[in-house]
């Protein structure tokens, strides 16, 4: 007897794959000897279906997954390298998008691609010793950022703000920087300078000004003007309504 072609159809999710028998499985138009009455059973197998994987925008390979056809399996992690400044978002199969662990039903052989977005990192201002707070912001890692005007106030009034430090390196207000990871911009601040400078008083002559940083010590000079007239003579240096001779060390404070 010549065994026949399978018109069964099959359950859910399966082919067929051979008949059986006695318990040994058989192929469709193999001929065999019939001897007894017997029973032809046929024999199922899953149908297996590929998961494949695209990167997108990124780069790289990850190998297929095979499946049985209706089942589930979970989206995995990508092991695509993402484009610069990128991580992945997530999948897309069709029109539908699916986070990384989401569970899918697989019923045919599927492609899986790779979505990127921009990561995002943060921007903060540190007053370093000043006084106040400066609101920083959230770009797209390997964007421009326009350095803000200083917001802070001076540690002391001894000081002013001389710049931004990025990096290492001293940055004005308004410089457009290259973001490339999480970046503290922190604030540099100077001594303000101020100058002494001699008045002779309705004497004569001149004697050289000094520069110096507010709140720092200078040490008052001796007279080096002529007096107005040959009945006077130096007696001493006036500092804010106080009398000062020379050689005493005073505090500059503008």
């Amino acid at each position: 007897y010549k065994v026949l072609d399978s018109t069964f159809t099959a359950p859910e999710n399966q082919e067929f794959k051979t008949w059986e028998i006695d318990g040994k499985e058989v192929a469709p138009d193999t001929e065999i000897t019939v001897t007894k009455d017997t029973v032809v059973k046929a024999v199922w197998k899953d149908i297996m279906v590929d998961i494949n994987f695209e990167p997108g925008e990124g780069s790289g390979t990850m190998d297929k997954v095979t499946v049985k056809k209706g089942s589930t399996f979970n989206l995995p992690s990508s092991k695509f390298t993402a484009p610069e400044n990128m991580e992945l978002k997530g999948w897309k199969i069709g029109d539908t998008e699916y986070q990384v662990g989401d569970k899918i039903t697989v019923n045919d052989n599927t492609t899986v691609t790779a979505i990127w977005k921009k990561i995002q990192v943060n921007v903060t201002y540190d007053g370093n010793g000043g006084k106040g707070s400066m609101d920083g912001a959230t770009v797209d890692k390997g964007s421009e950022y326009a350095v803000l005007p200083n917001g802070f106030t001076a540690p002391d009034d001894t000081q002013e703000f001389k710049a931004w430090e990025v990096d290492g390196q001293e940055v004005a207000p308004g410089t457009k920087i290259t973001v490339k990871d999480n970046t503290v911009i922190k604030a540099i601040w100077k001594k303000i300078p101020v100058s002494v400078t001699y008045d002779a008083n309705g004497g004569s002559g001149e004697m050289a000004a000094a520069t110096v940083d507010k709140g720092g010590k200078y040490t008052v000079l001796p007279n080096a003007f002529t007096a107005p007239d040959d009945t006077q003579e130096f007696k001493a240096w006036e500092v804010n309504g106080q009398e000062v001779a020379p050689g005493t060390e005073i505090t500059v404070n503008g």
